[in-house]
């Protein structure tokens, strides 16, 4: 009978050895301990960037939320600025509605059709008497073209006289409408131009032009009759 003998090999050996089996088991681990703390450098690294950023982003938004308070605070001043001038507006606004409606009640007590116009020959006085004679209303001939209103004068040397005497020219004359053939529709007047100044300074804002009706007129020798 033959016995055969023989010697396990040495993978066998290793397998079957502990130190082995620990060895490798170590080696795993350490591979794995190298890889974790590669990851976790580098995870420290985009930390400390983010770390960078979020401070820098910190710095902004301190610096943005002061010149916010800055820009706050501006406002705020403005604000009171523009209501300081709002309520002065307001104010000057009630005395130029006091000072137009007492001119206005001065206007409509004269016993003359009243038109006062502005530079363009614009309308922007129209009294009492003037709606009377020529029936229309002051809202229809505000700020409209006196040339444009129709009215029964002559008007093209009412505009010539009126462009004269805004171009400075001191003539102001008087047109006699009471013969009979100059007489309007609206009854028989004399019309009288003059020029507008304020009561300081010399500069011409408008002319005024008024219509005496003939029961009323009083066109005296120095007149200038037309």
């Amino acid at each position: 009978m033959t016995v055969e003998t023989g010697c396990p090999s040495n993978d066998g050996a290793e397998s079957g050895d502990p130190i082995a089996v620990i060895r490798r088991a170590l080696d795993e681990a350490y591979e794995q301990l190298q890889s974790s703390n590669e990851t976790l450098a580098a995870a420290n690294d985009e930390l400390r960037t983010t770390i960078a950023e979020l401070e820098t982003t910190s710095g902004e938004l301190e610096t943005a939320n002061e010149e916010l308070e800055t820009l706050t605070k501006e406002l705020h001043t403005a604000n009171e600025e523009i209501a300081t001038i709002s309520d002065e507006l307001r104010r000057r606004s009630d005395e130029t509605d006091e000072v137009n409606a007492y001119l206005t009640s001065v206007l409509d007590a004269l016993e003359h059709a009243v038109v006062v116009v502005d530079g363009d020959l614009k309308v922007r006085t129209w009294n009492r008497l003037a709606q009377q004679r020529w029936g229309r209303s002051r809202q229809d001939v505000m700020r409209r073209s006196l040339m444009g209103l129709d009215l029964d004068l002559p008007m093209d040397e009412i505009a010539e006289a009126l462009q004269s005497l805004l171009d400075g020219h001191d003539t102001e004359p008087v047109y006699d409408l009471r013969s009979d053939e100059r007489r309007p529709a609206s009854g028989p007047c004399t019309v009288r131009v003059a020029v507008l100044r304020p009561p300081t300074g010399t500069a011409i804002t408008g002319a005024v032009i008024v219509v005496t009706a003939a029961d009323s007129a009083d066109v005296g020798p120095s007149a200038d009759r037309r």
